[in-house]
């Protein structure tokens, strides 16, 4: 699981990637998985883990150290059952293990997820769930529930 990536905005650069989900939601949207979240979202602010903890009330571990060594983050990745968050170098890193994930596309959406659909070209296999301008979150997640219990 990731829920936040991309860069901030910065003076005089307002192209920023940012990309993220409100993590109460994002997990909330997986409570009814049967498992364990591997939660590997870089730099975790305080209390966010313990806020997904909660909101999911799934058993949790947390790899988001490996950020810090991408071979032991696509090692893990390789292994995972499943993985879902938002577009990030770990998305990169699924596909290029040649397994599929579920991908949280932040309004408006990058180049690589094009502007609507649910398929990207370069990431065959790959689910996406766009975040819509109105009303935001709410159907991606609640169509990543309905698929993870259809799962």
């Amino acid at each position: 699981m990731t829920w936040r990536a991309g860069t901030q905005p910065a003076e005089g650069r307002p192209e920023a990637l940012r990309k993220s989900v409100p993590v109460a939601a994002l997990a909330s949207a997986v409570a009814g998985w049967k498992g364990t979240a591997v939660v590997v979202q870089r730099n975790p602010d305080r209390g966010e883990l313990q806020e997904f903890a909660a909101a999911s009330r799934l058993a949790l571990h947390d790899a988001s150290d490996l950020n810090e060594d991408l071979v032991a983050l696509h090692a893990l990745l390789s292994v995972l059952d499943d993985y879902a968050g938002v577009s990030s170098t770990s998305m990169h890193l699924r596909a290029a293990a040649g397994r599929t994930a579920r991908v949280l596309i932040a309004f408006p959406p990058e180049w690589r997820w094009l502007a609507a659909g649910p398929k990207s070209p370069w990431f065959p296999g790959f689910s996406l769930y766009r975040e819509e301008e109105t009303p935001g979150w709410e159907p991606a997640l609640a169509r990543l529930q309905r698929d993870l219990a259809d799962r």
